[in-house]
């Protein structure tokens, strides 16, 4: 979700950084960046807001001599950033004390963003990926589709995934001219859920990217979806992961069909994740091996 934290002296000194996995910042956003510090640093009494810059947020919390800030996607959810951003900042204000601020702050970063679990969900446009994640909400499943710009973040509440660390899912947008962003999108996943319609012309194009997201992620877990098994022209889930070579679960991803299916998935995500359950899996996933 958080792309580079910041940390600058009240002069607009760069002090401290945290590039997560992206790029390094253009040096238009870094000069931005110190000539806010230097607005909002050296008040009294901390605060915090958010800026839109149009295709990125920027967030930030300052007191009399320091000012953090954090860049994210233009998508990503406020609340959830402040959660985060709050706790980098007290990591940091709490340890301080001394140490050289650029290890006090890799490490707070290091562990704030180490009890997030990151979740992508990839695949072609119309592979029913917004779908899955609202099935994973327990949000009601729109019958109309619209399509996903860019990236949807969205933070799964405690409870719903049956861990006590917190989850976001990345629904990423599958149109090729999102495509240069997809390596950034990715990048910090715990798990990909590569989602196929089932159809040959999907599994294989999901087939022929799976080489790029293991570049892009490292070494997260991939999970295949083999989604609208009740259509007529279906593969079966079995032939889905023979040719993606994954584990792969079946899903209709519609609830009115099946009830189970969302417990199916969770429990899969969850082997997937290593997760501990009080009850056994139920999940119908199927071995590439």
């Amino acid at each position: 979700m958080i792309e580079a934290v910041l940390i600058f002296n009240n002069y607009g000194d760069l002090v401290a950084k945290e590039i997560l996995g992206v790029a390094e910042l253009g040096d238009s956003m870094k000069r931005f960046l110190s000539a806010l510090s230097e607005i909002i640093g050296g008040k009294k009494h901390s605060f915090r807001d958010h800026l839109n810059l149009g295709n990125r947020l920027v967030s930030y919390i300052a007191d009399e001599e320091h000012s953090l800030i954090t860049v994210s996607p233009i998508l990503a959810d406020v609340a959830t950033l402040e959660e985060v951003l709050t706790k980098i900042w007290e990591r940091c204000v709490r340890e301080i004390d001394g140490v050289p601020i650029n290890k006090v702050m890799a490490k707070a970063v290091n562990i704030v963003l180490s009890q997030e679990i990151k979740i992508a969900i990839f695949g072609q446009p119309r592979v029913g990926k917004t779908t899955i994640s609202r099935m994973i909400l327990k949000k009601r499943i729109p019958l109309r589709y619209v399509s996903t710009i860019g990236v949807k973040v969205r933070p799964v509440p405690g409870g719903l995934i049956g861990s006590g660390t917190g989850i976001v899912l990345w629904d990423i947008g599958g149109q090729p001219r999102f495509r240069s962003m997809w390596p950034t999108y990715l990048r910090g996943s715990q798990l990909v859920l590569v989602t196929t319609d089932s159809t040959l012309e999907s599994v294989l194009w999901a087939r022929k990217m799976i080489p790029h997201v293991r570049s892009w992620t490292g070494d997260a877990a991939l999970l295949g979806v083999a989604n609208k098994q009740d259509r007529p022209v279906a593969l079966t889930c079995e032939r889905v992961s023979s040719i993606l070579g994954i584990d792969t679960i079946p899903l209709t991803a519609l609830e009115m069909l099946d009830p189970s299916e969302r417990s199916h998935l969770i429990d899969a995500i969850l082997d997937k994740l290593g997760s501990p359950r009080n009850e056994p899996s139920s999940s119908p996933l199927v071995s590439s091996t």
